[in-house]
């Protein structure tokens, strides 16, 4: 199973107005169990990571070399993720900043999105069904920049939110913003 059906449901609980595209990923899971054999021209399933440092909130973004725009870190579920989501996002963090020493922030799903990826040489366009799950570093570490990047970079909240970002990228500000905002607020009462 790539991804629980329970993650899912939680994440329709916590975001009703990502409706569409909540629904638009389940029919292409379903999909892809009822047509095992056509889910290579159906779209890619890819995991990724909001990874940040938690001393200073800053979250590291990768200058994608075939797209030239700021993403999350990620890549396609591999065979040896054994169908778990979860391991693609923590295994395409890893290999793309150079950081071993990474861990899942939680089991929820952070944000979900569809990316339309265009032609590019022999790969045909097509869509990522992208799964993000916050991570953060437990030790601090120098970043290298792989194959897949242009460039890695460690951004505050404040300078994302001056960039012209995507859609998805936006939506993963906005909910950075939240869930600092909601940790601040249960620090200060637990000083009260």
């Amino acid at each position: 199973m790539i991804v629980s059906p329970d993650l899912i449901a939680q994440y329709r609980r916590d975001y009703p107005h990502e409706h569409s595209t909540i629904s638009a990923v389940e029919k292409h899971l379903e999909q892809r169990k009822t047509h095992p054999h056509h889910a290579d021209i159906m779209g890619n399933i890819t995991g990724s990571a909001w990874l940040v440092n938690p001393q200073n909130g800053k979250v590291l973004l990768t200058l994608h070399s075939k797209l030239h725009r700021w993403l999350q870190l990620g890549g396609h579920l591999e065979a040896n993720d054994d169908l778990n989501i979860q391991r693609t996002a923590l295994r395409e963090a890893k290999e793309e900043s150079g950081i071993l020493h990474i861990a899942r922030t939680h089991d929820q799903i952070f944000h979900l999105d569809i990316h339309y990826i265009p032609a590019n040489g022999d790969e045909p366009e097509h869509y990522n069904y992208d799964f993000c799950f916050l991570h953060h570093i437990t030790e601090d570490h120098t970043v290298y920049v792989s194959e897949e990047s242009l460039d890695l970079k460690w951004f505050s909240l404040a300078e994302l939110m001056q960039m012209e970002l995507d859609a998805g990228l936006k939506k993963m500000c906005t909910k950075w913003q939240h869930a600092m905002f909601l940790a601040d607020r249960y620090e200060k009462s637990a000083l009260i």
